[in-house]
Protein backbone atom coordinates (compact mmCIF):
# COMPACT_ATOMS: atom_id res chain seq x y z
CA UNK A 1 0.00 0.00 0.00
CA UNK A 2 2.53 2.36 0.68
CA UNK A 3 4.37 1.68 -2.86
CA UNK A 4 1.34 2.97 -5.23
CA UNK A 5 1.92 6.72 -3.40
CA UNK A 6 5.82 6.81 -3.44
CA UNK A 7 5.25 6.13 -7.62
CA UNK A 8 2.32 8.67 -7.87
CA UNK A 9 5.05 11.25 -6.09
CA UNK A 10 7.80 10.19 -8.35
CA UNK A 11 5.91 10.43 -11.67
CA UNK A 12 4.63 14.00 -10.64
CA UNK A 13 8.13 15.05 -9.78
CA UNK A 14 9.11 14.00 -12.83
CA UNK A 15 6.18 15.41 -14.95
CA UNK A 16 6.47 19.14 -12.75
CA UNK A 17 10.32 18.74 -13.80
CA UNK A 18 9.98 18.16 -17.46
CA UNK A 19 7.10 20.46 -17.20
CA UNK A 20 9.24 23.42 -16.07
CA UNK A 21 12.28 22.39 -18.65
CA UNK A 22 9.89 23.65 -21.31
CA UNK A 23 8.87 26.72 -19.44
CA UNK A 24 12.39 27.64 -19.47
CA UNK A 25 13.11 26.42 -22.96
CA UNK A 26 10.04 28.60 -24.24
CA UNK A 27 10.18 31.26 -22.03
CA UNK A 28 10.74 34.63 -23.38
CA UNK A 29 13.34 37.30 -23.62
CA UNK A 30 13.58 39.81 -20.14
CA UNK A 31 12.50 43.37 -20.23
CA UNK A 32 15.65 44.45 -20.91
CA UNK A 33 17.21 42.37 -23.27
CA UNK A 34 13.69 43.62 -25.16
CA UNK A 35 14.29 47.39 -24.83
CA UNK A 36 18.11 46.65 -25.92
CA UNK A 37 17.00 44.96 -28.59
CA UNK A 38 14.48 47.32 -29.62
CA UNK A 39 17.18 50.49 -29.69
CA UNK A 40 19.36 48.15 -31.80
CA UNK A 41 16.68 47.86 -34.38
CA UNK A 42 15.85 51.62 -34.49
CA UNK A 43 19.63 52.00 -34.63
CA UNK A 44 20.15 49.74 -37.15
CA UNK A 45 17.47 50.87 -39.22
CA UNK A 46 18.42 54.35 -38.95
CA UNK A 47 21.76 53.83 -39.78
CA UNK A 48 20.63 51.52 -42.92
CA UNK A 49 17.91 53.98 -43.95
CA UNK A 50 20.43 56.99 -43.53
CA UNK A 51 23.33 55.33 -45.46
CA UNK A 52 21.45 53.64 -48.43
CA UNK A 53 19.30 56.73 -49.27
CA UNK A 54 22.38 59.04 -49.51
CA UNK A 55 24.04 56.21 -51.85
CA UNK A 56 21.08 56.70 -53.85
CA UNK A 57 20.97 60.34 -53.94
CA UNK A 58 24.77 60.30 -55.17
CA UNK A 59 23.89 57.79 -57.68
CA UNK A 60 21.21 59.40 -59.27
CA UNK A 61 21.93 63.70 -58.44
CA UNK A 62 25.54 62.88 -60.07
CA UNK A 63 24.59 60.74 -62.86
CA UNK A 64 26.97 57.88 -62.00
CA UNK A 65 23.93 54.96 -63.18
CA UNK A 66 24.80 55.94 -66.60
CA UNK A 67 28.22 53.94 -65.78
CA UNK A 68 26.23 50.04 -65.71
CA UNK A 69 27.84 48.71 -62.60
CA UNK A 70 26.77 51.60 -60.43
CA UNK A 71 22.80 50.60 -61.68
CA UNK A 72 22.63 47.89 -60.14
CA UNK A 73 24.23 48.84 -56.81
CA UNK A 74 21.37 51.06 -57.48
CA UNK A 75 19.34 48.13 -57.41
CA UNK A 76 21.20 46.68 -54.43
CA UNK A 77 20.95 49.81 -52.63
CA UNK A 78 17.14 50.46 -52.92
CA UNK A 79 16.58 46.34 -51.63
CA UNK A 80 18.40 47.52 -48.91
CA UNK A 81 16.54 50.54 -47.88
CA UNK A 82 13.15 48.38 -48.46
CA UNK A 83 14.38 46.36 -45.30
CA UNK A 84 15.78 49.08 -43.24
CA UNK A 85 12.35 50.98 -43.52
CA UNK A 86 9.93 47.98 -43.33
CA UNK A 87 11.44 44.89 -41.89
CA UNK A 88 13.90 45.65 -39.18
CA UNK A 89 11.09 48.21 -37.63
CA UNK A 90 8.44 45.82 -37.75
CA UNK A 91 10.90 42.88 -36.79
CA UNK A 92 12.05 45.08 -33.62
CA UNK A 93 8.96 46.02 -32.33
CA UNK A 94 7.44 42.31 -32.76
CA UNK A 95 10.53 40.71 -30.76
CA UNK A 96 9.75 43.38 -28.04
CA UNK A 97 5.89 43.33 -27.47
CA UNK A 98 6.32 38.95 -27.97
CA UNK A 99 3.51 39.27 -30.08
CA UNK A 100 1.77 40.61 -33.29
CA UNK A 101 0.08 44.17 -33.01
CA UNK A 102 -0.35 45.00 -36.77
CA UNK A 103 -3.35 43.03 -38.08
CA UNK A 104 -4.09 39.92 -39.69
CA UNK A 105 -3.74 41.83 -43.00
CA UNK A 106 0.06 42.81 -42.79
CA UNK A 107 0.98 39.35 -40.96
CA UNK A 108 0.40 38.00 -44.44
CA UNK A 109 1.86 40.56 -46.76
CA UNK A 110 5.02 41.26 -43.97
CA UNK A 111 6.34 37.70 -44.53
CA UNK A 112 5.67 38.30 -48.64
CA UNK A 113 7.54 41.52 -48.55
CA UNK A 114 10.26 40.36 -45.94
CA UNK A 115 11.28 37.07 -48.09
CA UNK A 116 10.97 38.48 -51.33
CA UNK A 117 13.52 41.69 -50.95
CA UNK A 118 15.76 38.88 -48.92
CA UNK A 119 15.69 36.48 -52.19
CA UNK A 120 15.81 39.58 -54.73
CA UNK A 121 18.92 40.80 -52.87
CA UNK A 122 20.39 37.28 -54.11
CA UNK A 123 19.14 38.08 -57.32
CA UNK A 124 20.50 41.63 -57.45
CA UNK A 125 24.52 40.68 -56.01
CA UNK A 126 24.25 37.56 -59.07
CA UNK A 127 23.45 40.42 -61.64
CA UNK A 128 26.43 42.64 -60.37
CA UNK A 129 28.54 39.37 -60.67
CA UNK A 130 27.53 38.21 -64.23
CA UNK A 131 27.95 42.50 -65.03
CA UNK A 132 31.68 42.16 -63.73
CA UNK A 133 32.61 38.80 -65.80
CA UNK A 134 31.19 40.21 -69.22
CA UNK A 135 33.08 43.45 -68.91
CA UNK A 136 36.78 41.89 -67.98
CA UNK A 137 35.92 38.12 -69.84
CA UNK A 138 33.97 39.19 -73.02
CA UNK A 139 33.82 43.01 -73.28
CA UNK A 140 32.38 42.77 -76.92
CA UNK A 141 29.74 40.57 -75.60
CA UNK A 142 29.39 43.68 -72.83
CA UNK A 143 29.33 46.18 -75.45
CA UNK A 144 26.24 44.27 -77.41
CA UNK A 145 24.29 43.21 -74.68
CA UNK A 146 24.46 46.44 -71.78
CA UNK A 147 24.36 49.39 -74.26
CA UNK A 148 21.02 48.53 -75.10
CA UNK A 149 17.81 51.05 -74.49
CA UNK A 150 16.28 48.65 -72.26
CA UNK A 151 18.27 45.84 -71.40
CA UNK A 152 19.24 46.46 -67.88
CA UNK A 153 15.82 47.54 -67.12
CA UNK A 154 14.45 44.11 -67.94
CA UNK A 155 17.45 42.38 -66.04
CA UNK A 156 16.67 44.19 -63.09
CA UNK A 157 12.79 43.98 -63.08
CA UNK A 158 13.00 40.72 -63.81
CA UNK A 159 15.33 39.88 -60.75
CA UNK A 160 12.34 41.46 -58.56
CA UNK A 161 9.39 39.24 -60.72
CA UNK A 162 10.47 36.07 -59.98
CA UNK A 163 10.59 35.84 -56.39
CA UNK A 164 7.52 38.44 -56.14
CA UNK A 165 5.67 35.69 -58.57
CA UNK A 166 7.39 32.46 -56.26
CA UNK A 167 6.09 34.31 -53.22
CA UNK A 168 2.70 34.57 -53.95
CA UNK A 169 2.50 30.01 -53.64
CA UNK A 170 2.26 30.60 -49.38
CA UNK A 171 0.58 34.22 -49.89
CA UNK A 172 -2.02 32.53 -51.82
CA UNK A 173 -1.61 28.88 -49.13
CA UNK A 174 -1.15 27.59 -52.88
CA UNK A 175 2.28 25.64 -52.07
CA UNK A 176 2.52 26.52 -47.79
CA UNK A 177 1.58 29.44 -46.50
CA UNK A 178 2.40 32.52 -43.97
CA UNK A 179 1.41 32.98 -40.60
CA UNK A 180 2.30 33.82 -37.02
CA UNK A 181 4.65 32.25 -35.18
CA UNK A 182 4.52 31.88 -31.75
CA UNK A 183 7.79 31.10 -30.88
CA UNK A 184 9.38 33.41 -33.20
CA UNK A 185 7.02 36.48 -32.40
CA UNK A 186 6.59 37.49 -35.69
CA UNK A 187 4.55 36.75 -38.77
CA UNK A 188 6.69 34.43 -41.36
CA UNK A 189 6.68 30.93 -42.92
CA UNK A 190 4.66 28.11 -40.95
CA UNK A 191 5.78 25.07 -39.57
CA UNK A 192 3.74 22.42 -41.20
CA UNK A 193 5.53 19.99 -43.69
CA UNK A 194 4.44 21.69 -46.98
CA UNK A 195 5.77 24.97 -45.82
CA UNK A 196 8.72 23.51 -45.44
CA UNK A 197 8.80 21.50 -48.74
CA UNK A 198 8.14 25.14 -50.20
CA UNK A 199 11.40 26.41 -47.94
CA UNK A 200 13.05 23.61 -49.13
CA UNK A 201 12.74 23.87 -52.55
CA UNK A 202 13.66 27.75 -52.72
CA UNK A 203 17.03 27.30 -50.74
CA UNK A 204 17.92 24.26 -52.97
CA UNK A 205 16.92 26.54 -55.97
CA UNK A 206 18.35 29.97 -54.52
CA UNK A 207 21.71 27.99 -54.03
CA UNK A 208 21.70 25.74 -57.46
CA UNK A 209 21.57 29.25 -59.63
CA UNK A 210 23.92 31.48 -57.48
CA UNK A 211 26.65 29.21 -56.17
CA UNK A 212 27.78 27.98 -59.54
CA UNK A 213 27.25 31.24 -61.20
CA UNK A 214 29.36 32.94 -58.66
CA UNK A 215 32.23 30.34 -58.31
CA UNK A 216 32.68 30.33 -62.06
CA UNK A 217 32.31 33.94 -62.72
CA UNK A 218 34.86 35.15 -60.37
CA UNK A 219 36.93 32.34 -61.41
CA UNK A 220 36.79 33.37 -65.19
CA UNK A 221 37.71 36.99 -63.83
CA UNK A 222 40.85 36.18 -61.47
CA UNK A 223 41.86 34.18 -64.47
CA UNK A 224 41.39 36.57 -67.03
CA UNK A 225 43.08 39.04 -64.69
CA UNK A 226 46.51 37.02 -64.45
CA UNK A 227 46.86 36.63 -68.23
CA UNK A 228 46.06 40.10 -68.73
CA UNK A 229 49.01 40.72 -65.97
CA UNK A 230 51.49 38.49 -66.95
CA UNK A 231 50.41 39.62 -70.86
CA UNK A 232 51.81 43.13 -69.61
CA UNK A 233 54.98 41.98 -67.43
CA UNK A 234 55.72 40.62 -70.54
CA UNK A 235 55.10 43.96 -72.23
CA UNK A 236 56.42 45.98 -70.33
CA UNK A 237 60.03 43.93 -70.14
CA UNK A 238 60.75 43.78 -73.99
CA UNK A 239 60.14 47.49 -73.87
CA UNK A 240 62.36 48.12 -71.14
CA UNK A 241 64.92 46.07 -73.03
CA UNK A 242 63.98 48.46 -76.14
CA UNK A 243 64.79 51.51 -74.52
CA UNK A 244 67.93 50.16 -73.58
CA UNK A 245 69.34 49.41 -76.90
CA UNK A 246 67.74 52.54 -77.17
CA UNK A 247 69.39 54.24 -74.39
CA UNK A 248 72.86 53.08 -75.45
CA UNK A 249 72.53 54.58 -78.78
CA UNK A 250 70.60 57.71 -77.58
CA UNK A 251 71.83 59.06 -74.12
CA UNK A 252 70.27 62.21 -74.09
CA UNK A 253 66.89 60.76 -74.40
CA UNK A 254 66.65 58.95 -71.64
CA UNK A 255 64.29 60.64 -70.04
CA UNK A 256 61.99 61.21 -72.74
CA UNK A 257 61.91 57.70 -73.75
CA UNK A 258 61.46 55.96 -70.44
CA UNK A 259 57.84 57.77 -70.45
CA UNK A 260 55.29 54.53 -71.40
CA UNK A 261 52.58 55.07 -74.13
CA UNK A 262 49.69 56.53 -72.68
CA UNK A 263 47.72 53.24 -74.54
CA UNK A 264 50.64 51.50 -72.25
CA UNK A 265 49.03 53.30 -68.94
CA UNK A 266 45.76 53.45 -69.52
CA UNK A 267 45.52 49.50 -70.65
CA UNK A 268 47.62 48.49 -67.29
CA UNK A 269 45.55 51.10 -65.16
CA UNK A 270 41.71 49.85 -66.95
CA UNK A 271 42.60 46.07 -64.90
CA UNK A 272 43.38 46.92 -61.59
CA UNK A 273 39.82 49.05 -61.67
CA UNK A 274 38.29 45.77 -62.87
CA UNK A 275 39.82 44.16 -59.60
CA UNK A 276 38.90 47.02 -57.47
CA UNK A 277 34.91 46.91 -58.15
CA UNK A 278 35.47 43.02 -57.98
CA UNK A 279 37.20 43.05 -54.46
CA UNK A 280 34.05 45.57 -53.37
CA UNK A 281 31.93 43.06 -55.14
CA UNK A 282 33.10 40.07 -53.40
CA UNK A 283 33.29 41.87 -50.03
CA UNK A 284 29.47 42.54 -50.20
CA UNK A 285 29.19 38.74 -51.45
CA UNK A 286 30.84 37.79 -48.28
CA UNK A 287 29.05 40.00 -45.78
CA UNK A 288 25.95 38.83 -47.18
CA UNK A 289 26.84 35.01 -47.45
CA UNK A 290 28.81 35.03 -43.99
CA UNK A 291 25.89 37.14 -42.10
CA UNK A 292 22.84 34.65 -42.98
CA UNK A 293 24.36 31.53 -42.72
CA UNK A 294 24.26 31.51 -38.93
CA UNK A 295 20.29 32.77 -39.18
CA UNK A 296 19.85 30.72 -41.57
CA UNK A 297 21.03 27.34 -39.33
CA UNK A 298 19.25 28.39 -36.46
CA UNK A 299 16.07 28.09 -38.51
CA UNK A 300 16.69 24.90 -40.31
CA UNK A 301 18.20 23.30 -36.82
CA UNK A 302 15.85 24.35 -34.42
CA UNK A 303 12.81 25.72 -35.89
CA UNK A 304 10.56 25.97 -32.71
CA UNK A 305 13.82 27.60 -30.78
CA UNK A 306 13.25 24.56 -27.87
CA UNK A 307 17.40 24.79 -27.96
CA UNK A 308 18.12 27.94 -28.57
CA UNK A 309 15.94 30.17 -27.44
CA UNK A 310 14.30 33.53 -28.61
CA UNK A 311 17.34 35.69 -26.95
CA UNK A 312 19.65 33.57 -29.44
CA UNK A 313 17.35 33.40 -32.10
CA UNK A 314 17.34 37.19 -32.14
CA UNK A 315 20.89 37.89 -32.01
CA UNK A 316 21.20 35.80 -35.30
CA UNK A 317 18.49 37.95 -37.16
CA UNK A 318 19.91 41.56 -36.83
CA UNK A 319 23.71 39.81 -37.29
CA UNK A 320 21.69 38.81 -40.52
CA UNK A 321 20.45 41.70 -41.19
CA UNK A 322 23.49 44.09 -40.86
CA UNK A 323 24.34 43.58 -44.03
CA UNK A 324 22.32 46.35 -45.12
CA UNK A 325 23.29 48.79 -42.84
CA UNK A 326 27.16 48.00 -43.90
CA UNK A 327 26.91 48.18 -47.39
CA UNK A 328 26.74 51.53 -48.22
CA UNK A 329 30.60 51.66 -45.67
CA UNK A 330 31.61 48.73 -48.09
CA UNK A 331 30.51 51.33 -51.42
CA UNK A 332 32.39 54.23 -49.59
CA UNK A 333 35.33 52.28 -48.70
CA UNK A 334 36.02 50.39 -51.83
CA UNK A 335 34.63 52.38 -55.13
CA UNK A 336 36.77 55.03 -55.48
CA UNK A 337 34.19 56.66 -58.01
CA UNK A 338 30.92 56.51 -55.57
CA UNK A 339 33.50 57.23 -52.61
CA UNK A 340 34.19 59.99 -54.43
CA UNK A 341 31.02 61.76 -54.72
CA UNK A 342 29.44 60.40 -51.70
CA UNK A 343 32.55 62.07 -49.37
CA UNK A 344 32.24 65.19 -51.65
CA UNK A 345 30.96 67.49 -48.71
CA UNK A 346 33.90 66.22 -46.18
CA UNK A 347 37.41 65.15 -46.45
CA UNK A 348 37.01 61.72 -45.62
CA UNK A 349 38.03 60.09 -48.79
CA UNK A 350 40.93 62.12 -48.83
Amino acid sequence: MNVIPVNNYQWTMVYNISELSVNISSSGATEDLRIVQLVFALILSVVGLTGNSFTIYRIISESLYRQVCNKYILNLSINNLITCVIVIPILGVSFYKQKWIFGEGLCYFYPYLMHTTLCSETNALLLITINRYCIVVHPLLYNKLYNRKYFNVFLIGSSWLVYLVIQTLPLAKIWGKFEYNKHKHYCTYADDSETKTFIASLCALILLTNLPIHVFCYGSILWKYKRSKKRMSIVQSSNQRRERRKDAREPMNIVQSSNPPRECRKDAREPKMNMSLMRMIIVIILCFTLTHTPFLAVNAIDPTLTLTGITVYMVMAYIALCHTAFNPIVYALMNKQICNNMCRPTLCCQ
